[in-house]
């Protein structure tokens, strides 16, 4: 660059003196803008690409852009809130049909071992699982159900003396029935709603009219234990919330005639899946 000597370490190559002549090998060259296309001679201590940092910037601005867009071409266009509900009621009937699948492969499962061995314990042993477990999976079976409802059993023994109800097995199932049959006669219904903040006590079934609102608690049996305390959890709970207490059993199962007279006395109709709509509504039963 200037021409001068100088020394220099055996074992490097230095071509320039110094830095200011380093420096100054680009300015020595005209070059053209990177960004604009004009021809300029750039400053010492500058890579020569661009005229001025304004040059600099907007060629940033310009990769960055490219950039963005290159990316929003890989992705999919934002969904509308319509074409997301739709994908999403999808999926969730797809699941819902896979879980409905394998539940009815579990169940089967545990039927054909339980029609073997004919022990729901020795059944839970084989599948390394607790026996409750193996309960709940075969309540819904209606061949476990005919097995059970023939043979020495609790259940066997409570429908023999009527204590039990032959409709509904499920206290669960009674109280949807009575849900479906009171919102069918155009009221409003709500199941297993809490009484208040502080417990877990809920009420069965909550349903309302212009005459006040009704807490309905239901059991699928007469027994003498459960029908007391039928009574005393509808009496408990409407009084905390306000309600009119009812109490519903099945029709093939109502109480005798003394839990009669003393829920009457104390207040609490007594109705079934029959008569819930005449006694609560006023209306005629469909």
């Amino acid at each position: 660059m200037c021409g001068a000597e100088f020394s220099t370490r055996s074992n490097r190559t230095n071509r320039f003196c110094s830095s200011t002549c380093y420096n100054k090998r680009l300015s020595e060259h005209d070059k053209i803008c990177k960004n604009c296309g004009i021809t300029f001679r750039p400053k010492a201590k500058s890579a020569g690409l661009f005229c001025s940092k304004a040059c600099y910037f907007e060629d940033c601005g310009k990769r960055q852009k490219e950039k963005f867009a290159k990316l929003r071409e890989g992705k999919p266009q934002k969904e509308s809130l319509e074409e997301k509900r739709a994908r999403m009621k999808a999926v969730s009937e797809e699941k819902k049909s896979i879980n409905t699948i394998r539940r009815r492969h579990e169940i089967a499962v545990r039927l054909n071992l339980f029609r073997i061995h004919k022990n729901v314990k020795k059944v839970s042993e084989l599948l390394s699982e607790k026996t409750n477990t193996t309960r709940w999976f075969l309540r819904d079976s209606p061949a476990y159900l005919r097995y059970i409802d023939g043979h020495n059993s609790w259940r066997a023994r409570e429908l023999l003396y009527g204590m039990t109800s032959k409709k509904y097995r499920l206290e669960s199932h009674f109280c949807e029935d009575l849900h479906r049959i009171i919102q069918a006669a155009g009221y409003p219904a709500t199941r297993e709603k809490t009484i208040d903040g502080k417990t877990d006590r809920r009420i069965d079934l909550v349903a309302a009219h212009i005459f006040g609102t009704y807490g309905i608690e239901a059991k699928n049996t007469n027994k003498a234990q459960k029908a007391d305390q039928c009574l005393g959890q509808a009496v408990i709970k409407c009084h905390v919330m306000g309600y009119i207490p009812v109490c519903a059993f099945p029709s093939d199962c109502m109480p005798d005639a003394v839990f009669m007279h003393v829920a009457r006395d104390m207040g609490v109709r007594i109705v079934n899946e029959l008569t819930i709509c005449n006694e609560l509504f006023g209306g005629v039963e469909t």
